[in-house]
């Protein structure tokens, strides 16, 4: 490990949330970040193409959050595009073979990508923010001594069953 000295002062994650598009995960992994800021006792600025963007600092407080017109840090809109990618595909795979020929389809294609851009824009928030990067110059247990938890759990574990612990119920005899 670091022997006592954080190996950083801050965090960046730049995610890419287009798959999860407003269904409930850009608020998990907002939440993520609020963890892993009070985990590693630094700020963590983060990005996101369509989830929550904004800073968190050493105690896990949310600052700086990108947010629309309703102070809203998603639009709240639901994926209204999807109705519209379904028809643009049906419409591909009936005209397939003269899409490439033809210039009013390719036209109609464009215009339907356009619409569903446009709609994608729309039900999302768009914005920046600058603000400090809190510092908090001490480093946690974990940074200070390493991951023991974990291989201190596994040699019990094996202990116990070398030994052939056993366990007693409620009843007074054990499990086996």
């Amino acid at each position: 490990m670091t022997g006592g000295v954080k190996p950083f002062d801050f965090m960046i994650n730049l995610a890419n949330e287009g798959l999860f598009m407003r269904n409930g995960m850009p608020e998990i992994f907002a939440f993520c970040a609020k963890l892993r800021a009070i985990e590693n006792r630094v700020t963590v600025v983060r990005s996101s193409n369509a989830g929550i963007t904004g800073f968190w600092s050493p105690t896990g407080d949310p600052y700086g959050l990108v947010k629309n017109s309703k102070g809203k840090t998603q639009s709240e809109l639901g994926c209204p595009e999807v109705p519209l990618i379904e028809s643009l595909i049906r419409f591909r795979e009936k005209n397939e073979k003269s899409l490439r020929k033809d210039p009013a389809l390719q036209n109609e294609l464009n215009n339907r990508i356009q619409e569903i851009e446009t709609m994608r824009t729309r039900a999302s928030v768009e914005g920046w923010s600058t603000q400090p990067i809190l510092l908090y110059s001490e480093a946690t247990i974990f940074q200070r001594f390493g991951d023991w938890f974990t291989p201190l759990s596994l040699a019990v574990l094996i202990w116990m069953n070398l030994l052939g612990f056993k366990v007693k119920n409620g009843r007074g005899s054990t499990n086996s």
